[in-house]
């Protein structure tokens, strides 16, 4: 799903004037995907392995929609890999530091 995802919206960006030169674009996606992985784990191994597999896959489907010979590591996909993995983690760190905040008053005051 998440190489769908990276299909679609670089596609878009590559033959859309407005998002094509914009910053904001690559936080905006980094945005999406941290949302999107931290639904399913707040491990770091497995929010790795999903961002890594799933932009590696979309470059790939990318590069064969276009008929384009494929490459590894453009500077976009690691600019929004970097971004991406930054702000999951920083979401799932404040996430578990919440739950135990919360959670720990929560039973502290049964006691």
């Amino acid at each position: 799903m998440l190489a769908a995802i990276w299909m679609w919206l670089e596609l878009l960006s590559r033959f859309s004037m407005q998002m094509s030169n914009s910053q904001t674009n690559i936080w905006l996606i980094a945005g999406i995907f941290s949302c999107y992985i931290l639904l399913f784990t707040t491990n770091w191994q497995l929010q790795w392995i999903i961002l890594t597999l799933g932009l590696t896959l979309g470059e790939v489907l990318i590069h064969l929609r276009l008929h384009m010979l494929i490459t590894a590591g453009e500077g976009q996909v690691q600019d929004v890999w970097w971004l991406s993995f930054l702000l999951v983690r920083m979401m799932s760190i404040m996430i578990v530091w919440m739950k135990e905040r919360f959670l720990k008053g929560l039973l502290g005051s049964e006691q």
